[in-house]
C-alpha cells in the first residue's frame, strides 16, 4: 500500500498525527499584506514538508478574531491533501476586528480536534499550532488556562509561534504546559520556522480511562449552550407566531413533534436552538439524548443535524440530578385504571383534532377505535398500536399521567378529555 493509499485512514503501524493550524486573523497580526504574504508561505512550507513526510498526516485550518467571527476553514474531515488547506489560505481568508479573546479562540480549536480524537484516542497524536502576535484581551479568562490543564491530560500538544518580540508569554507557557514546541521570531523569519514544527511528536503515554474522563470534561468546556426560545419572544406577536400548528420549524430535531413528550408543553414552553445549526429542540428531549449518549457528558450532546456540541440549560440538568437523588420522593402512582375503548366520532365534532398521546398523530375516521386512560383526572388518547408499545416501553404506564394501566376495556358512550 503507497502512502497516497491511507489519506485519512488510521494506519497504527506509522506515526500519523492530526493538527490543527489556530491562525490569529485580527488586524495586528493579519492586516497588513506582507505580513500576511509571510504567513501563509510559512504554512505552505510546513504543510508540504508535513506530506512529504506521510501522506496519512493530516491539517485543518481555523481562524480567530472578535469572538462571533472565529471559524473553522477547513476540519479534518475535508482535508483531500495540501491544497485542501492552500486553495482556503489564499481565497477565502479574511480579517476578523482587532482584538481576540483567547478562551474562544481555543474552543474553536478544540472543537475541531475532539471530533478527531472521539474517533481514535489510540495509536495518533492531536497537535494544534497557533500562529498569533500574542496579544489578547481578557487572559485572565479561567476557562483557556482549564482547557490547556485538560490538554496535557487528553494528550494534545499545543504548539505556538508568537510574531513579534512583546513582552506577553502567555503563549509560551501555553507551549510548555502541554510539552509543544514554541519559537518567537519576526514574521519575515515565519516562513524558515514553521517547517521546524513538521517533526512528528511522540504520542503521549497516558492512561487510556483517565484520559477518556479528562476528554469528557473538554467536550463540557467546549460545548455551546442552546438558545432557549425564550430569549427570542420580545413582543406579543413572537409567541402568537410560536403557537401556529402550520409552523414546521418548530418541530423537535429529536422527536419530530411540536409538544414535548416530557413535559407535554407547547413549542414555547421548553424549546430551545442548536447555536450552530438554529434546530429547534425541546429541552427535555435534548437532556434525553444527552444522557444516553455515551461518547459526552451527561449534560452534553451532538446536534443530530450539524453535528456540534450542545449544552442542556444547567438548571435543568441540575433537576435531574436532584430527583435523581431524591427519587424515593417522586414516586409513580401506584393506582390502576381500566383503559376505556371509545370509537373517534365520540369525542365530538371536532375528533378530527385529537391526537394520540405516543406518536402525536391524528385519527382518521370516525369508526376508528380509540383508547382513552381510565384516569378521571387524565383521560388521554392512544392509538391500539401505540398503546401496546406503553407496555413493551413504559410498564404499561400511561405516558400522560403515569397511571398503570389494565388492558381490560370498558366502553364507553362519550368521553371528557382532562388535559
Amino acid at each position: 500500500m503507497s502512502d497516497g493509499d491511507i489519506v485519512g485512514t488510521y494506519d497504527l503501524e506509522k506515526k500519523v498525527e492530526d493538527t490543527l493550524i489556530l491562525l490569529d486573523l485580527t488586524h495586528a497580526n493579519y492586516g497588513n499584506p506582507q505580513r500576511a504574504v509571510m504567513i501563509e508561505e510559512g504554512i505552505e512550507e510546513l504543510v508540504y514538508t508535513k506530506q512529504g513526510m506521510g501522506k496519512a498526516h493530516r491539517f485543518a485550518l481555523a481562524g480567530f478574531g472578535e469572538e462571533d467571527k472565529n471559524k473553522v476553514y477547513v476540519d479534518f474531515e475535508d482535508w483531500a491533501g495540501a491544497e485542501s488547506i492552500m486553495d482556503v489560505l489564499y481565497e477565502e481568508i479574511e480579517i476578523m476586528g482587532h482584538q481576540a479573546k483567547f478562551s474562544p479562540a481555543l474552543k474553536i480549536g478544540f472543537d475541531a480536534v475532539v471530533k478527531s480524537m472521539q474517533k481514535l484516542l489510540e495509536g495518533k497524536t492531536f497537535r494544534i499550532l497557533i500562529i498569533s502576535e500574542g496579544k489578547f484581551v481578557s487572559e485572565q479568562d479561567p476557562e483557556w488556562k482549564e482547557m490547556v490543564d485538560i490538554a496535557s491530560k487528553v494528550g494534545i500538544y499545543i504548539d505556538a509561534v508568537k510574531l513579534g518580540m512583546n513582552n506577553d508569554f502567555t503563549l509560551k507557557r501555553i507551549a510548555q504546559a502541554t510539552n509543544g514546541d514554541y519559537v518567537e521570531c519576526k514574521p519575515g523569519e515565519i516562513k524558515s520556522w514553521l517547517p521546524s514544527f513538521a517533526t512528528v511528536k511522540k504520542q503521549m503515554d497516558i492512561n487510556k480511562s483517565e484520559a477518556d474522563k479528562n476528554l469528557k470534561g473538554l467536550l463540557e468546556l467546549i460545548a455551546q449552550p442552546l438558545i432557549t426560545i425564550r430569549d427570542e419572544i420580545t413582543k406579543p406577536g413572537d409567541l402568537v407566531d410560536l403557537m401556529d400548528e402550520g409552523k414546521q420549524e418548530y418541530k423537535c430535531g429529536i422527536c419530530h413533534m411540536r409538544y414535548c413528550m416530557i413535559c407535554k408543553g407547547p413549542p414555547f414552553a421548553c424549546g430551545a436552538y442548536c447555536p450552530s445549526c438554529n434546530r429547534f429542540f425541546h429541552v427535555h428531549c435534548a437532556s434525553g439524548w444527552a444522557e444516553n449518549s455515551e461518547d459526552t457528558p451527561n449534560n452534553v450532546f451532538k446536534c443530530p443535524v450539524c453535528f456540534s456540541l450542545c449544552k442542556v440549560p444547567g438548571e435543568l440538568y441540575r433537576v435531574k440530578v436532584l430527583k435523581g437523588r431524591l427519587k424515593d420522593s417522586f414516586l409513580p402512582p401506584d393506582k390502576q385504571y381500566n383503559t376505556k375503548k371509545i370509537k373517534a366520532g365520540q369525542m365530538g365534532d371536532e375528533w378530527y383534532l385529537e391526537t394520540c398521546t405516543v406518536c402525536g398523530n391524528i385519527f382518521e375516521s370516525e369508526d376508528e377505535d380509540v383508547y382513552v386512560c381510565g384516569n378521571p383526572d387524565c383521560g388521554a388518547l392512544y392509538h391500539k398500536d401505540c398503546l401496546d408499545k406503553t407496555e413493551d416501553h413504559h410498564d404499561g404506564r400511561c405516558r400522560y399521567c403515569d397511571s398503570p394501566l389494565r388492558r381490560r376495556f370498558d366502553s364507553s358512550r362519550g368521553v371528557q378529555r382532562v388535559v
